[in-house]
């Protein structure tokens, strides 16, 4: 642990955190790049479970690597490292316009689908008191419904009707979807989660609205909430056994 923090300097994680995904091989994974004849770290790749996905959450490469295959080589690593541990398939937010979308076609993950903006919203009000309950999943699948009505943004992998995948990422919770209806379901949707927040001690929510809807994403700022992506973004995804079923 001390390497990784040594190596990732500001980036890091908070220690707590970093040791909690450490120690659940089930829905977290850190690959690591060790050049020839050095025994430093020049490269890290972390990823987590969501919804039986691995999302890759971030690279980081020594200077000296960059414009060099090692970005490539730890997200290929970790792939197959989430294929042989059983995981359905592999995820990645993809910003269209910007150099992601490159290393998205090279693991032949498809971007497609509604575009959206994430969002970090506070959980605080509705999960006080909040406590690690040791031994708690940290990932899952949660089936919600809010109404008769298309959800703002259905579940962005394939997924059963209604059923969305979430992970803890730090102290947030990670909605691979937004089931609310309308923004006035947010509350709604946070008692929902409350009992989850609660058990994994998380503070926060990560959602998201399309980007399109100029008037969802002016609620959100208007309460609080701060925009994670700095373009819209879209939750590419493939399947390691395209034929294996939902």
């Amino acid at each position: 642990m001390d390497l990784l923090n040594e190596f990732l300097g500001a980036e890091s994680l908070p220690r707590e955190s970093l040791a909690r995904e450490l120690a659940q091989p089930d829905t977290y994974i850190w690959i690591g790049l060790l050049e020839d004849g050095r025994q430093a770290l020049s490269g890290v790749h972390r990823g987590m479970k969501i919804g039986g996905f691995l999302l890759l959450k971030g690279v980081t490469i020594d200077r000296r690597l960059t414009g060099t295959t090692a970005a490539l080589r730890l997200a290929q690593a970790i792939s197959q490292t989430a294929r042989h541990r059983g995981w359905t398939g592999v995820s990645v937010w993809v910003e269209p316009a910007k150099r992601e979308r490159f290393l998205a076609a090279r693991l032949q993950i498809r971007a497609a689908g509604t575009r959206v903006h994430r969002y970090h919203i506070s959980l605080k009000n509705c999960a006080a008191e909040l406590a690690d309950a040791p031994g708690a999943p940290l990932s899952g699948t949660l089936e919600i419904a809010l109404g008769t009505a298309q959800p703002l943004v259905g579940s962005l992998l394939p997924l059963p009707e209604h059923c969305y995948g979430w992970v803890c990422d730090g102290r947030r919770i990670v909605l691979a979807g937004n089931p609310c209806v309308t923004l006035d379901d947010l509350p709604t949707l946070k008692d929902r989660l409350a009992p989850v927040a609660r058990r994994i001690g998380a503070t926060a929510l990560e959602l998201q609205v399309p980007a399109a809807d100029f008037a969802a994403s002016l609620s959100l700022l208007a309460i609080g909430a701060k925009r994670l992506s700095r373009t819209p973004v879209q939750l590419g995804h493939r399947r390691f056994d395209p034929e294996a079923p939902l």
